[in-house]
């Protein structure tokens, strides 16, 4: 098993017949001496020895180099550098509520996680860090009712180029270039809020707090993220405050999301580690919930022949209930994943009503045959779905077509809407899931066509040439 990109795994090749895997985010990472060599990410943190020798823990092996849990009270608990320009960023807790402390707060290691660390700030306050391919996740759990309403931050840059944005009365990202370069190499998204009320069906209690940026001095900024107290007061704990930094896309990277009628119709769930999909028969109307997803498919050569190609999701709990049929249906518009979790989409994200809000699909929840679908679908029939079990399914069709020169929007996946009275969905893991194996995946086997041989390898002059082997 080799790398082709930073999303796909080389399975097995033999003569034309080809297998690869692929992953919706990134699990490979360029080689920061040679770039053109991919290996792994590895997201499980190690003592630091190599890069941050100030730290106690660090991870290497990833786009950034990411050091954690301070020696020191004068260093942050989160560092992150970009290993191509050396320009660091680092982040510190200041305090909560009005008086913070001068020299800030240092939490206390709980200890390592399978991919991130683990903290206490007080006795009611843990904190963890989540790494991931293409995000950092960075959660605060506050397990009762807290005294203040307000957190602070500090952030500071080394060589970093680019903070913007002052007082975030509105969801705007502070950025972080590369010096001359035009996109971000990672986001801060504004952050949420949830309480523990939801039951993966019904959703928690949400919040979008204010955030306020200050410019301290050169190179330092002062976050203050501000809770309402109203909410801080009617919510169940524990309460989960997720402010997340995300990485500039790899445009080998695919997208999913979940779209919900019924409720939760406004929502995006773009950022989401796990989500519901099916029918709940239950309610009146029906509840839809369907999957909206998209692998990278651009390393497959052009008419190629697709043998199979099978999309397995795994359980993250299951009502032990017989299935519906699935039916996969090739998408016709290039809709918008979304950073949000049991939250209203913003503008630029998807929902049940919006492929790119404010654009809306021809019909809700993507159904406009045509125009946001293709009419005819794959089907797949599952047996009993137990949480111990992957699902899996065949979208042979709609990888074929694409092959076939179809833009790759990539698919909507739903289950058939059946009067039984019964919650026929299932909570699986989405590509935003910690644990790498527990994510989406694609396996396809193919047969490279004939002529790709001649017209990549033909050279010399007309009606001679010598075809090159195919080689990955």
């Amino acid at each position: 098993m080799k790398p082709i990109n930073r999303t796909t795994t080389l399975i097995s090749k033999k003569g034309k017949r080809v297998k690869v895997e692929k992953h919706i985010k990134r699990i490979y990472y360029p080689d920061h001496n040679n770039p053109k060599v991919l290996k792994p990410i590895v997201t499980e943190p190690k003592d630091a020895k190599v890069y941050y020798t100030g730290y106690k823990h660090e991870i290497i092996d990833h786009d950034l180099l990411i050091g954690f849990s301070p020696k020191y009270n004068d260093l942050p608990f989160l560092r992150f550098t970009d290993p191509k320009t050396e320009n660091t960023w680092a982040l510190w807790i200041k305090g909560f509520g009005k008086n913070v402390p001068k020299t800030g707060i240092r939490p206390k290691s709980i200890g390592k996680l399978k991919h991130g660390m683990h903290y206490e700030i007080d006795p009611n306050v843990e904190l963890k860090f989540e790494v991931l391919g293409h995000m950092i996740r960075k959660v605060i759990i506050v397990h009762k009712r807290p005294e203040w309403n307000e957190i602070t931050f500090v952030i500071s840059r080394f060589g970093g180029h680019l903070i913007t944005g002052k007082t975030f009365d509105k969801p705007e990202p502070l950025l972080a270039f590369r010096k001359n370069d035009i996109k971000p190499l990672f986001k801060f998204l504004r952050p949420y809020v949830k309480d523990s009320s939801g039951n993966g069906v019904e959703p928690p209690k949400v919040h979008v707090p204010m955030m306020i940026l200050n410019n301290i001095r050169t190179g330092v900024w002062e976050l203050k993220i501000r809770l309402s107290e109203k909410w801080l007061d009617e919510a169940k704990y524990p309460i989960y405050i997720d402010p997340t930094i995300t990485l500039q896309p790899d445009p080998t990277e695919g997208k999913e999301n979940c779209i919900w009628s019924v409720g939760q119709d406004n929502y995006n769930f773009g950022a989401c580690e796990h989500i519901w999909f099916g029918v709940d028969a239950r309610a009146t109307p029906h509840k839809y919930l369907r999957i909206l997803i998209k692998f990278d498919l651009s390393d497959i050569p052009a008419n190629s022949n697709i043998i199979s190609a099978i999309e397995t999701h795994y359980i993250y709990s299951a009502p032990n209930q017989p299935f519906h049929e699935i039916f996969i249906y090739r998408l016709l518009r290039d809709w918008s994943e979304g950073a949000h979790c049991w939250s209203n989409a913003t503008t630029g994200e998807s929902n049940w009503h919006y492929y790119s809000k404010p654009d809306e699909w021809d019909e809700p929840g993507a159904d406009g045959a045509g125009t946001d679908r293709v009419s005819d679908c794959d089907n797949h029939t599952t047996g009993l779905i137990s949480t111990n079990d992957p699902l899996e399914f065949n979208v042979e069709n709609a990888v074929q077509a694409i092959v076939n020169g179809a833009t790759n929007y990539g698919w909507r996946v739903n289950s058939e809407d059946v009067d039984d009275g019964i919650d026929a969905g299932t909570d699986y893991y989405t590509d935003n899931a910690s644990d790498a194996s527990k994510r989406p995946k694609l396996t396809i086997e193919y047969t490279i066509p004939d002529n790709i041989y001649w017209e990549i390898g033909r050279v010399g002059w007309e009606g001679q040439g010598r075809p090159f082997k195919w080689m990955y």
